[in-house]
């Protein structure tokens, strides 16, 4: 019997250190994606909706042709593209493509959005989907970032975005890119990220995550907003979904869907 109780009391210990050690992984997680970006985008990942997530989130040749080929007959429209977010093979191949579209009047504002581009088996490739994330500058709205999206050259939106993660548990959240601000009372900052759930073989999605920083410069982690690639812009608010909670409160993210 005391031989029984001795081997209960290790199960025990094991059991409690392994579970610690599952918990700093997973409240430190979102500080590895963020240190080794490479290392982690080694390996494809899926994305729901049958689509594979970009290894480094830069157009490769196939996509750069794909979407030179889209938008070169396109008038009124200048379009940039910043990141290739995912390939969906189909009868051919659909690339998902972060962009940002400035119409070629004088003075105009740039907007971000998601594009897709279907490429048919004979190389012919077209817009079948414009997503807008950011659009024209309203008041009280979000104003798309004109400059430089990476987040490695925005450093003070990615110091943000870790104090607001610190606490964050139950998701790898990977930043991509800085969309935008938005000016409240206070300011919030719209970051495009790869959320990938802390647990085997978990299906990766794309959340604009929100950052508000107060007049008194605290930060705080705002909603986050799954994005899927390839649907329309319409918020489906019966689609939410807890992605992970910080400090003890649940972070829902609510699909943009069909």
């Amino acid at each position: 019997m005391k031989n029984m109780n001795a081997k209960k009391v290790i199960a025990a210990a094991i059991t409690a250190t392994l579970l610690i050690g599952a918990g700093a992984f997973a409240y430190n997680t979102h500080k590895v994606s963020a240190a080794s970006e490479n290392e982690n985008n080694e390996e494809a990942m899926n994305i729901d909706g049958g689509w594979e997530a970009s290894e480094n989130y830069k157009l490769d040749d196939e996509a750069k042709a794909a979407f030179e080929k889209a938008v070169e007959k396109l008038d009124g429209v200048d379009y940039e593209a910043i990141s290739l977010l995912g390939k969906q093979v189909v009868a051919g191949t659909n690339y998902s493509i972060l962009v940002r579209e400035t119409v070629v009047v004088p003075d105009a504002e740039p907007t971000i959005s998601v594009i897709t581009i279907y490429e048919d088996l004979e190389g012919n490739a077209e817009i079948t989907d414009d997503k807008e994330i950011i659009g024209e500058q309203t008041a009280g709205g979000f104003t798309a970032n004109a400059g430089d999206v990476d987040m490695a050259k925005n450093a003070d939106i990615q110091k943000m975005l870790d104090a607001a993660l610190d606490g964050f548990v139950g998701s790898d959240i990977e930043p991509i890119a800085y969309l935008g601000s938005q000016v409240v009372a206070g300011t919030n900052y719209m970051i495009l990220c790869k959320v990938t759930p802390v647990y085997p073989d978990a299906v990766s999605e794309y959340d604009l995550v929100n950052v508000y920083e107060d007049l008194d410069g605290n930060i705080s982690l705002g909603d986050m907003e799954t994005m899927e690639l390839g649907a329309s812009d319409e918020v489906t608010a019966n689609d939410e979904e807890s992605v992970g909670t910080a400090d003890g409160q649940e972070i829902v993210g609510s699909s943009l869907a069909d």
